[in-house]
């Protein structure tokens, strides 16, 4: 098993998103995870949960995960806004070029944490 196959499954990272790669950095003590997502990929509105967006930019973020083998665990990915709305005609409660859900926060995954705090 690739180590990209094996971080998202444990991770359940769905598609369109994908592990880009992985880098153990022993001196820090941090293990940091690249995600990305597959051009043309839809996702739902942020703001509204409704709808198949298209991306039309994205800015990068850091998120804190669980330390993972006690390693700080770091996941690295591009945050879509997307373009609303998908289907003219419907209508969202959201800013125009809200924020795509983000990864890290659909219902059901649990495990991961966020700290604003340690990550600038």
């Amino acid at each position: 098993m690739e180590k990209t196959t094996f971080l998202e499954e444990i991770l359940e990272i769905e598609v369109p998103w994908y592990v880009e790669g992985a880098d153990l950095d022993r001196e820090s003590g941090t293990f940091s995870i690249r995600l990305d997502f597959e051009a043309g990929g839809t996702f739902a509105c942020g703001a509204c949960g409704l709808g198949e967006c298209k991306a039309h930019d994205t800015y990068w973020k850091r998120w804190r995960h669980l330390d993972f083998l006690g390693y700080r665990t770091f996941l690295h990915a591009p945050r879509p806004r997307v373009k609303w709305p998908p289907v003219r005609g419907q209508e969202c409660a959201g800013a125009l070029g809200a924020a795509a859900e983000r990864v890290h926060a659909r219902p059901g995954v649990f495990r991961w944490t966020v700290w604003p705090r340690i990550c600038p």
